[in-house]
């Protein structure tokens, strides 16, 4: 059974983690370890308790623009918007965070559990921090930053799509890897980091509410206890919801640079824990 200041720890390392393009798979490895957790005593039901928590972060932060751009993209589906209006602009996006969430959910239907079970492993996870980390800092220096969210094409949006699928790989980040993609596709850094995050939502919804009924049709919470799971879901909604708001205020001044070090410097430290 999982203790309270396990369960906060676990959820603190999550929600600061899951946001940041730095990998929250690595540093719940590390976590794991310095804490004295196997791999199974965290288990299923408590990993989705923690994405529920930053579930509702981001839910919570963008909760003022999520139903206006849901109603005004089902309207767009019965009549044109006026172009260059308001109503059109969040039509456009919700249409971009449709096409950018399909690859995803048809490429973790076929091969998500595989993918899972196949490159679950330190080392890959070590490799994929630092490798990606340093396509991340290829896209931010080379990037074009000059485009906007309303802006995206329907080709840009389905590309940046493929880039959360390298999700997939622990290590790479999904919010590294979405960022990545909409510096390539020309976004500037603070739409990159937006478009990340909402992308974020329905991928979420989709993977934690399956691995939910599943665990609740097996009896998984079974043994958990009350308190480490509520613990866990409000340090992780809250760590997470903070790091939302402290990210997005100063990416477009810092740049994806220090966030990189990070990535690496992470990446050396796994593989060496994992050698030695």
């Amino acid at each position: 059974m999982i203790e309270l200041l396990e369960a906060a720890s676990l959820a603190l390392v999550q929600g600061l983690t899951e946001f940041l393009p730095i990998s929250s798979s690595g540093h719940l490895i590390l976590m794991r370890n310095w804490i004295g957790l196997a791999e199974g005593d965290r288990g299923a039901a408590f990993d989705v308790v923690l994405h529920l928590g930053s579930l509702t972060a981001v839910i919570f932060w963008f909760r003022a623009e999520l139903i206006p751009i849901t109603g005004d993209y089902l309207r767009s589906w019965r009549h044109k918007p006026t172009p260059g209006s308001a109503e059109a602009g969040r039509a456009h996006l919700g249409k971009s965070l449709v096409l950018a969430t399909l690859p995803f959910i048809l490429v973790g239907a076929l091969y998500g559990e595989e993918a899972k079970e196949l490159l679950r492993s330190v080392t890959i996870t070590a490799w994929a921090s630092i490798v990606f980390g340093l396509l991340l800092l290829a896209a931010d220096l080379l990037g074009r930053k000059c485009r906007q969210i309303d802006s995206l094409s329907p080709l840009s949006s389905i590309a940046i799509g493929f880039t959360q699928v390298l999700a997939m790989i622990p290590g790479a980040s999904r919010s590294g890897s979405t960022m990545m993609g909409g510096l390539m596709t020309g976004l500037d850094r603070k739409d990159a980091a937006r478009f990340s995050f909402l992308m974020a939502i329905p991928v979420i919804l989709a993977v934690g509410g399956k691995t939910l009924l599943d665990l609740v049709e097996k009896g998984g919470f079974a043994g958990l206890g009350v308190g480490p799971l509520l613990v866990g879901f409000f340090v992780s909604a809250i760590s997470a919801y903070l790091c939302l708001d402290v990210f997005l205020r100063l990416v477009e001044r810092v740049g994806m640079w220090p966030f990189v070090l990070y990535r690496v410097l992470l990446g050396l430290t796994l593989l060496l824990w994992a050698t030695g």
